[in-house]
């Protein structure tokens, strides 16, 4: 009686929390509250891989694709229903084909397992977030509005890391999404130079006027990139796709290390032109965005990626390779460093000045505000994606609510332990990713270097940003992390059970 009781009371649980959304949420919350009974009814299918593989890759790049290079704002209404991104299309795509396969194909499910078991202690600071955030949920001050966050979170950040791990199988297939990610950052940074040079928005201009006024309407942050002030210190920032300068400053300093890969590693002369061209267009997006934030990472990861490289040429060869790489490297970042102290206008995007003392103030006083909120719910926090609304912190009288660090606004809504599990999963994944760089001589895990580059950079401006635009492309950077590691892992374990066979002919 009561083996068959707890199902059932789980079922009723259950089917009143979907009903509960359903009544209360959006509906991409309801969607999100029937996928894992849709994952548990496919599993009952034969494994017989219902999807093919090719068509479930197909879609993680068309939705990869559109999210790289379409802004989130590109919306398509039906009758009778809400606006809906294509951003938002394209993963409703994968996830429909990505969860058919998954369910009737074994070697996909322990693909993704394999690659998730190869770093547990990585793996439990994944899950340690998402529990940290499902429980700030229950103790929010808004329960409806956290959980339309933490779905719209699983939705967009992790159903694309899940995504990466089924249809990247190695470092060679890794190493193949670089070179998409790399191609599609070109046109997004000569969108951000053509707006510089017009003083224009031209994503946003493309709409129709009378669409946009109808969205502006309808969307609020729509009114707000409608209304966004795009001069400081005298230049135009451009934003290219996104929302604000700031996100195009993150995009840059993210695919720049990736560039770096394709650099330094690609298989010919197309991968190595890619790859400077990737860097060529990323320090063209600081220079027109004004991220200052965007500049340090950058100026963090990519002396260290060259400092990195010049170490694992110095230990895969025994000539002078590595000690003239390093010499190299130096010569490089210390002239980097001087353009930026000559040059006026790069010191003010790297270092501050102008307009931009009153942005560091601002988030001076945001960090002062929050703690109260913090030491009030120091473990479980105040709901996802509400810190904005219990810090209640505004630029002006009238200005919208904001938050400016990712820090922050996840201490406030996630508590210490949600904020170290997710800051720390970061850390932890691009170290982990680093050691492989440099200790493991196998070609293939070049890939992983520029990779915790990449990641380090993107914890870099967390401190400084809150904006969420790029968060699939990082946790799907986050998924590469866990497919090298495993790689480099399975090498290990080839090479010592090889030189245990040696040695046990020898004896």
């Amino acid at each position: 009686m009561i083996a068959v009781g707890l199902p059932a009371l789980g079922l009723l649980a259950y089917a009143l929390a979907a009903g509960a959304v359903a009544a209360l949420g959006s509906p991409l919350a309801s969607l999100g509250m029937l996928l894992p009974l849709s994952g548990l009814l496919l599993l009952l299918l034969p494994d017989q891989e219902l999807v093919p593989p090719r068509l479930v890759a197909a879609a993680f790049v068309g939705m990869v694709a559109a999210h790289l290079c379409l802004p989130t704002y590109y919306m398509i209404q039906t009758q009778g229903l809400p606006w809906i991104s294509l951003r938002r299309l394209t993963l409703l795509a994968l996830v429909a084909a990505a969860l058919a396969h998954l369910a009737t194909s074994a070697r996909s499910r322990q693909q993704m397992i394999s690659a998730l078991g190869a770093a547990p202690v990585l793996l439990a600071l994944n899950i340690g977030f998402d529990v940290m955030a499902g429980l700030s949920v229950l103790f929010s001050v808004d329960p409806g509005a956290a959980a339309q966050a933490y779905v719209e979170a699983a939705f967009s950040w992790r159903l694309p890391f899940l995504a990466c791990l089924i249809v990247v199988a190695d470092e060679a297939d890794g190493a193949r999404l670089v070179r998409l990610i790399g191609l599609l950052s070109l046109p997004v940074a000569a969108l951000g130079i053509a707006d510089f040079i017009a003083e224009r928005n031209f994503a946003l201009d493309l709409l129709p006027k009378a669409l946009l006024a109808r969205m502006a309407e309808n969307n609020p942050g729509i009114k707000l990139l409608v209304e966004f002030n795009p001069w400081r210190n005298g230049f135009f920032r451009a934003v290219s796709i996104f929302n604000t300068p700031l996100s195009l400053g993150e995009f840059a300093a993210i695919c720049a290390p990736l560039g770096g890969f394709l650099l330094l590693h690609g298989a010919g002369r197309k991968d190595r032109a890619l790859g400077a061209s990737v860097i060529v267009a990323a320090l063209a997006c600081l220079f027109v965005c004004g991220s200052r934030g965007g500049s340090v990472g950058f100026l963090v990861a990519m002396p260290l990626l060259g400092l990195c490289w010049a170490f694992r040429l110095w230990r895969r060869r025994e000539d002078l390779s590595g000690p003239i790489a390093s010499v190299a490297v130096a010569m490089t970042g210390a002239a980097a460093l001087t353009t930026v102290l000559a040059w006026k206008r790069l010191f003010n995007i790297v270092f501050g000045g102008g307009d931009s003392v009153g942005s560091t103030a601002s988030r001076t006083e945001q960090a002062a505000a929050a703690w109260p909120f913090i030491l009030d719910e120091p473990v479980v926090g105040h709901g996802l994606g509400l810190a904005a609304t219990v810090l209640d912190w505004r630029s002006a009288p009238g200005a919208p609510t904001s938050v400016d660090s990712y820090l922050i606004s996840v201490l406030v809504e996630t508590g210490f332990p949600g904020a170290f599990c997710y800051f720390a999963a970061f850390a932890l994944a691009a170290a982990i990713c680093l050691k492989i760089y440099l200790y493991d001589r196998d070609a293939r895990a070049a890939l992983a270097g520029p990779l915790g580059c990449a990641l380090i950079a993107y914890g870099i401006y967390r401190l400084a940003l809150s904006q969420k635009e790029n968060q699939t492309l990082v946790f799907i950077l986050l998924a590469l992390a866990f497919i090298c590691i495993r790689e480099a892992r399975d090498r290990r374990r080839t090479r010592r059970y090889i030189l245990r066979n040696s040695i046990e002919r020898a004896i």
